[in-house]
């Protein structure tokens, strides 16, 4: 029992020592291996087993790895016009519905009872002009607030539909990248968001 589990421990060690390394064809088709230690515009910084090294991004043909960064999908996506109409449509629907969310949900929330109430009151004939005046005001703010909130909602509907569309090309022109070693599921964490 004791050779077992000394024999996983040794064997998962060994993986997480692999899972780090990240593999690089060059252009010229010589190939670099090693740890990502930083990135900038234009290139990595990879330390291997013979030292410290940048590699230019123009420079590589395909990267492979499981603990290759994600953000090579996104230097990948910038010029891409789906990515950028996706990102344009997305930032466009949540701008109508959050506050179409927040006029909706608010009355709802806090002042449902209120609304109740003061129906019931208008139909009580001992209320002076003045108190129906304020109901009436007050109700008409309610469902004000709820149709305004609504209509945003409507409104940011084609533009997630919209955003879908360019997600979904984008990442089919992209499920090739295999290739470059990341998938789909990678766009997704470096575009920030899930469907």
């Amino acid at each position: 029992m004791k050779k077992i589990i000394f024999i996983a421990t040794i064997m998962t060690c060994f993986c997480c020592a692999f899972a780090a390394e990240t593999s690089f064809r060059m252009s010229d088709g010589t190939r670099v291996s090693g740890k990502v230690i930083s990135v900038t515009d234009n290139a990595y910084t990879v330390e291997t087993e013979s030292g410290i090294i940048a590699i230019n991004k123009s420079e590589i043909q395909r990267m492979r790895g499981r603990n290759t960064p994600d953000f090579r999908a996104k230097s990948l996506l910038e010029g891409n016009i789906d990515y950028i109409t996706f990102k344009r449509n997305f930032k466009i629907g949540l701008g109508f519905f959050i506050p179409g969310t927040v006029l909706l949900a608010t009355p709802l929330i806090f002042f449902n009872g209120l609304a109740i109430y003061g129906i019931g009151c208008l139909t009580e004939s001992t209320i002076d002009k003045d108190t129906k005046v304020g109901i009436v005001s007050g109700l008409s703010c309610y469902f004000l607030s709820i149709g305004i909130g609504l209509i945003f909602e409507l409104i940011s509907i084609p533009f997630f539909a919209t955003a879908a569309k360019h997600y979904k090309r984008a990442v089919e022109q992209y499920r090739v990248s295999f290739d470059a070693g990341f998938s789909s599921d990678s766009l997704k964490m470096a575009m920030n968001v899930s469907f």
